[in-house]
């Protein structure tokens, strides 16, 4: 809209709400208005004070402006946040935040901007109703909140749907196993000096991992990276709680023991603090459940209580590094199993560890979980510079300890590997034939394109190198 200023012949200036019909110092008629206009960045601008109600001194803006932080994408900063700033220190003699967060684009699948016009956008309601609000939330605080543009992915909202039905499951499995007998509210909350010493080194992992998750979500939140805050509360909840200690604490569970519920407890009631504001529906939701337990203090809301705080003295380096251990251990053993294809409920009658001289006593005291998780009768642990175990085995590393799986309880395995391996060869070795003839063709040579014959070339070698790793295995199993 061109400027409310209007000029007489005699050089009289009138402003106005309305079109003047005559001059207001003169009464002269025939107005001429200014041609210039201000455009739609001068007025919004003036947004970060004219909308609390400036120019009067109203509450509201003495309430809110300045305040802190300003979220933005990168490509109106000039357009529009410098000019925010320098309009509220010409009229207002303030910065009108301290903080801007520059985040991402949220690109179509093709990576097109989003526009209504070109039908490129995508409803936000309908990713809701399809996939969940707290889902939906989740990715785009992941998303929109990293350094580079994102294009829009589906699947990775319907990720975070199942990572909220995973949440879900886990609460209410731990509260099912833990609603026996002899189930106060645990009372875990408190400084560490405080609580009741933990016997498990389990339990320990998980609280000082835990204390860990707090730290780190709080350092993301308070310097704006939500991708590293979600990540990291994704990994915790679904790998280490989830995949590993609800595993190891389901028997202790179910026999009532003290310590598991009160370590659940705790967890529980931070994690639902930690994810709230980014899942605040299933949150609430959850901690009503831990309310109605006594595994929660009443509150009317989670966001009227207090933030968690990472505290030192529950960290536990020594039982880390015992779990770490144990899981990958247990990971090295099962991708051994999955690589020879056995059924995951199919028991081994004894798993053989040739262990270093730091690991040795570690995994002795880890050996029944190891069986447990890994599926063994028994776990012998051996020292350093032990042969292992006679007969076949399928082996692994796990660090630096030798993982021996003995095949003679898995004669039906070995049988199908070796049958497996020998159709592998033989597939390959026809390839082999024909690329080599392909290539010992001179006329074929002479006209393919360049490209064409290298790409045959690298293929003859990949074949080579195959071969001879199928055929060490094979000759190791026959």
């Amino acid at each position: 809209r061109q400027i409310p200023v209007w000029y007489c012949d005699q050089g009289h200036v009138t402003v106005a709400e309305s079109d003047p019909t005559a001059c207001s110092s003169c009464g002269a008629t025939g107005l001429t208005q200014d041609p210039d206009v201000l455009d739609t960045w001068f007025s919004s601008a003036l947004w970060t004070y004219a909308t609390l109600g400036w120019p009067d001194e109203t509450p509201e803006l003495a309430r809110f402006h300045p305040t802190q932080v300003l979220s933005t994408a990168r490509d109106i900063l000039y357009l529009w946040v410098a000019r925010m700033i320098f309009t509220s220190l010409a009229f207002r003699g303030e910065i009108p935040f301290s903080q801007v967060i520059i985040h991402a684009t949220i690109l179509d699948p093709e990576g097109r901007r989003m526009s209504k016009s070109k039908g490129t956008g995508v409803d936000p309601l309908l990713v809701m109703d399809k996939y969940g609000t707290d889902a939906t939330r989740f990715w785009l605080a992941g998303a929109g909140t990293s350094s580079q543009d994102v294009r829009y992915r589906e699947e990775k909202i319907e990720t975070y749907r199942n990572f909220a039905n995973k949440l879900w499951n886990a609460t209410r499995f731990v509260l099912m196993k833990a609603a026996g007998p002899g189930n106060p509210a645990p009372a875990w909350s408190g400084e560490a000096a405080t609580r009741q010493p933990l016997a498990s080194a389990v339990d320990r992992w998980i609280i000082s991992r835990l204390h860990r998750l707090i730290g780190e979500v709080t350092r993301a939140v308070d310097g704006f990276a939500f991708s590293e805050a979600t990540a990291a509360l994704y990994e915790f909840t679904w790998n280490e709680l989830c995949d590993w200690y609800l595993e190891l604490a389901k028997p202790r569970l179910e026999a009532g023991d003290g310590d598991v519920r009160r370590v659940l407890a705790e967890v529980m009631d931070t994690l639902v603090r930690l994810l709230h504001p980014f899942m605040p529906f299933i949150t609430e939701e959850i901690n009503e459940l831990l309310v109605t337990r006594g595994w929660a203090p009443a509150a009317e809301t989670l966001q009227r209580r207090a933030w968690p705080a990472a505290d030192a003295a529950s960290l536990d380096p020594a039982a880390e590094r015992e779990m770490g251990l144990l899981i990958e251990t247990v990971k090295t053993l099962r991708n051994v199993r999955a690589e020879l294809r056995v059924d995951p409920a199919k028991v081994a009658p004894e798993i053989v560890i040739v262990a270093t001289a730091a690991d040795e006593a570690l995994l002795a005291r880890m050996a029944p979980l190891v069986a447990r998780l890994g599926r063994a009768d028994r776990v012998i642990i051996a020292p350093a510079g032990s042969a292992g175990p006679e007969g076949r085995c399928a082996t692994g590393l796990a660090g630096e300890n030798q993982i021996f799986l003995p095949l003679s309880g898995f004669g039906d395995v070995l049988a199908r590997e070796v049958g497996r391996l020998g159709k592998e060869i033989t597939s390959l070795e026809g390839e082999q034939q024909r690329v080599s003839s392909q290539l010992a063709n001179e006329a074929f040579v002479a006209k393919a394109p360049p490209a064409v014959v290298e790409k045959l070339r690298a293929r003859r070698d990949e074949i080579q190198g195959q071969l001879e790793a199928l055929r060490r295995q094979l000759a190791s199993w026959s």
